[in-house]
């Protein structure tokens, strides 16, 4: 499992990628009840892809790190775990983590550029019931003059191997990612703590 800490950058990336696109999201799904419930209840969570995109290991551990950092930077989540598996472990809920977000990809590249889709659903751990859904999907070239920066970083950190599919991949979960419920941190505990993940 990996972790993930960086600079500001990724906030001004986020912003350009916002202004620079529509929104890839076709469906999204909250709980009635969020705001009563799991607002303050489903908060410490963890990240999956699973399976891997395409079968590439790197990039699911690259979409569980990207998830991990915009959500901890944008949402008041404490994303403190975050890799990729061929599905989703039994023991996904082990610890104390409140729920799980699962992404189960599509990713096909073409030249210059990639068609990129996901299914995301948060899941708490009392009763494995669903929280969020969403379903997005889009088609990108891999240069962007606006994310440049975000592309060097992740690729230094990923290698090579990932460099065409920086910017389908940001674009995708970024904007699925915008529209996550917003959580509550439920005492100072949880303020602590997300102060701490430095992200």
């Amino acid at each position: 499992m990996r972790g993930s800490s960086m600079g500001g950058w990724i906030a001004a990336a986020a912003v350009a990628s916002l202004t620079a696109a529509c929104s890839p999201v076709q469906k999204t799904w909250t709980r009635p009840d969020y705001a009563q419930v799991d607002r303050t209840q489903t908060v410490r969570i963890s990240v999956v892809t699973a399976p891997a995109p395409d079968g590439d290991k790197t990039l699911g551990e690259f979409w569980s790190a990207l998830a991990r950092t915009y959500i901890n930077q944008h949402r008041d989540f404490l994303v403190v775990e975050d890799y990729t598996e061929a599905e989703v472990p039994a023991d996904v809920c082990s610890g104390n983590l409140q729920g799980y977000l699962v992404l189960v990809p599509t990713y096909t590249a073409r030249p210059g550029g990639a068609a990129a889709a996901v299914s995301a659903t948060l899941t708490r751990c009392r009763d494995r019931q669903p929280v969020w859904t969403a379903q997005a999907a889009g088609d990108w070239d891999s240069d962007d003059d606006d994310l440049v920066e975000a592309r060097r970083h992740w690729t230094t950190r990923f290698g090579e191997g990932i460099d065409a599919a920086v910017v389908p991949s940001y674009r995708l979960l970024t904007g699925t990612f915008e529209v996550l419920p917003k959580p509550e941190l439920p005492n100072e505990d949880f303020i602590r703590e997300k102060i701490q993940l430095g992200e």
